[in-house]
């Protein structure tokens, strides 16, 4: 069952029928959608305009009342501001409006006191009642005439929402419906008041009519709208006017799912949406018409509701039938494509098994398909293409095993032959190397003998020209004294004579161990200047041993590394070799300076020795020259403190050079160590050479 799973076919078949259901899901997503938001675009638009078309029919029945009331309100109006106190004329408009209009429950008249006349005059007659206050209210009797009877204010007779209310907005009024027992039996009725205004414009009465909301109430719960939709109608402030329930009829609706049709209701506004309906229960799509009657501010609302299923059932019913259909073009579609499927399936595994023969060396076959048209025809011609380039593999595999044979041999000659010369090149040169070394060492020796000869001298002369300032000071001492001790002075500046004849000849002898150190910091120079150019032929050398080595292949991996170390460590030694040229460097610009200051010294020592001669000279006549004398003397004394300046720069400038010197040393020990070691991998390049 596994294998089945994994199978071409298996996978061609279920990779159709994901992309086929996907699609088909896709349709039927989008196709869904779009008739669910048509279906209730439709809903809308059919529940809103039903409602609106409620509201202008309540409308009008409520308008009626009005227009009545309106119309014994202008009739009465006129006389009363010409100032007519016809009472009982105002009382049968009243009456004969009623009588033309049998759907009115009743209608009414009401002035406040004395108007129309006074009170008193009218007390008990016509219409007015006992106090003489025109009241009148005339209603249907039942039998097709007209009665009527007194009004009462105050109480609970509810006066301040129909006689007080219109005259102190001075504007019709619709009560909030009411029920009021009417021939015995409870109704539910609505009051239209339109006040009366005097010649000076002040509400001074009232024309009122009733009606009876049972015809609307009937009218409306007769409607029906799908299986379950219905028509309610209720006031801005929730109370029901007609509802399913005669039982919630002239009630107050408390239920919070209603609260925001409440408040867009006393806006004036219309609302469409879908919530839990109050009314019969359950998800359903509401639509609310406001209505309004004329000039009151009174607001009541036709709701129009149905359940959402009965309105989603059409678009429903398409996307079921639309998904059973997919469901078949599904199965069509697997079931073909695992037809054609299986049938190709059976070549390719034909094909695969002649590749898998191929695979495992069998040549001599016969491909299957390969006059096919198709693309299981194109892989039969490939395969076929495979079988020939396998057996020609086989042939050149056997050429190839012959040539690599011959290869191998002619390479491990080519290799013997290489180490052969490289190792003949590595040893001539490092033999030339270990002889400059050694002449380097021996020059760096000489040249630190030099150095302590020449700081030992400069010591000597620095001892005998501090001999000669302290017999100059003496001699300057004595000359205050010349008168007792000429003898004295004679044998002072003899002494001074022949300590600067001393000095002059130490200076001398140094000057020439100077030379001497030049000469050996040069030839120095020379020797390095030979191991430089022996290290860079050492690294042209193992430059080309790596060439040879790359040449050689896979067998010269070993050589090429080992020629790398040869590499670097000529290029250690060249850079080496570069920092004992600089140290020797140093040392000729100190020899230099050594050199000049020791021929300051012998001139200075030469001015001195003059200067004793003449002192001698001085001897004989220093009873007239005593004070040149004692200028002569002072003059001796600043050049040998100048001789002992100098000096102590000698003694400088040698122990400078001992350091060079002992540096240059070090670096030719670290040098002949890294030839040692050159040596060490040269030998080891050529034995892995040989060996490959």
């Amino acid at each position: 069952m596994k294998n089945a799973f994994q199978s071409l076919s298996f996978r061609l078949v279920g990779l159709t029928a994901i992309m086929v259901i996907l699609g088909f899901a896709a349709v039927i997503s989008y196709s869904t959608i779009s008739q669910h938001q048509n279906a209730q675009e439709n809903a809308k638009s059919y529940l809103s305009s039903l409602s609106a078309q409620y509201a202008l029919d309540v409308e009008l029945d409520i308008e009626e009342a009005l227009v009545a009331a309106r119309g014994m309100a202008h009739a009465i109006e006129g006389p009363l501001r010409s100032g007519s106190t016809d009472r009982d004329g105002f009382a049968q408009i009243v009456e004969n409006t009623i009588r033309r209009y049998p759907n009115l429950v009743g209608g009414a008249v009401g002035f406040d006191s004395n108007i129309g006349g006074k009170d008193a005059d009218f007390a008990g007659k016509g219409y007015n009642d006992k106090a003489g206050r025109l009241l009148p209210y005339f209603y249907q009797d039942g039998n097709g005439g007209v009665a009527w009877e007194p009004l009462a204010l105050g109480g609970d007779s509810g006066s301040e929402l129909w006689y007080d209310l219109p005259k102190n907005k001075k504007q019709e009024v619709v009560t909030e419906p009411y029920v009021y027992p009417v021939n015995g039996e409870d109704v539910v009725m609505t009051t239209a008041t339109v006040p009366i205004f005097d010649a000076k414009d002040q509400a001074v009465g009232v024309a009122t009519t009733d009606m009876a909301l049972k015809d609307i109430q009937v009218r409306l719960s007769e409607l029906k709208l799908f299986e379950n939709g219905t028509v309610s109608l209720i006031t801005s402030t929730g109370m029901w006017i007609s509802h399913p329930d005669d039982k919630k009829l002239a009630t107050i609706e408390e239920s919070k799912a209603l609260s925001s049709v409440l408040k867009e209701l006393s806006a004036g506004k219309s609302f469409y949406g879908n919530i839990n309906d109050p009314v019969v229960g359950g998800d359903r799509y509401l639509a609310v018409q406001p209505v309004t009657f004329g000039k009151s501010d009174a607001v009541w609302g036709v709701i129009v509701s149905a359940p959402e299923s009965e309105i989603m059932a059409s678009a429903n019913d398409s996307r079921n039938l639309t998904i059973l259909l997919s469901l078949l073009v599904v199965i069509a579609v697997i079931a073909i494509n695992g037809f054609i499927g299986t049938k190709a399936m059976a070549l390719l595994r034909r094909v695969t098994d002649s590749m898998q023969r191929l695979a495992e060396g069998e040549t001599d076959i016969k491909i299957p398909a390969r006059k096919r048209s198709d693309e299981i025809g194109a892989i039969a011609r490939t395969v076929e293409i495979f079988r020939t380039n396998a057996q020609d593999k086989q042939r050149l595999e056997a050429e190839q095993l012959q040539l690599q044979e011959t290869a191998a041999t002619e390479k491990k000659a080519t290799l013997d032959q290489i180490a052969s010369r490289f190792q003949q090149g590595v040893s001539t040169l490092i033999n030339d190397i270990e002889l400059s070394v050694t002449d380097m060492k021996s020059f760096a020796d000489n040249m630190n003998d030099m150095s302590q000869q020449t700081r030992s001298r400069a010591s000597e002369a620095s001892s005998s020209s501090d001999n000669a300032n302290q017999s100059a000071q003496a001699v300057a001492s004595a000359s205050e004294q010349l008168a007792a001790s000429v003898g004295e002075i004679g044998r002072q500046v003899g002494q001074a004579t022949s300590i600067t004849g001393e000095a002059v000849a130490e200076a001398s002898r140094s000057n020439e161990n100077v030379q001497s150190l030049a000469q050996a910091a040069q030839r120095i120079g020379e020797v390095l200047k030979l191991i430089s150019d022996i290290a860079e032929q050492t690294n042209l050398l193992a430059l080309n041993a790596t060439i040879e080595a790359a040449r050689a292949g896979e067998a010269g991996k070993g050589f090429a590394v080992v020629a790398s170390e040869v590499k670097s460590l000529a290029t250690q030694t060249s850079n080496a070799t570069g920092e004992i040229e600089q140290q020797v460097i140093a040392i000729q610009h100190e020899t230099k300076n050594a050199v000049e200051s020791i021929g300051h010294i012998s001139t200075v020592i030469g001015q001195i020795d003059e200067i004793s001669t003449v002192i001698a000279g001085a001897v004989e006549e220093q009873g007239s020259a005593t004070q040149d004398i004692s200028s002569k003397i002072q003059l001796v004394a600043s050049g040998v403190s100048s001789i002992l300046k100098s000096i102590s720069g000698v003694n400088e400038v040698s122990v400078q050079t001992d350091t060079a010197a002992n540096s240059v040393v070090e670096t030719i020990n670290n040098l002949d160590k890294k030839v040692q070691a050159l040596n060490e991998e040269a030998e080891r390049l050529v034995a892995e050479v040989r060996s490959a």
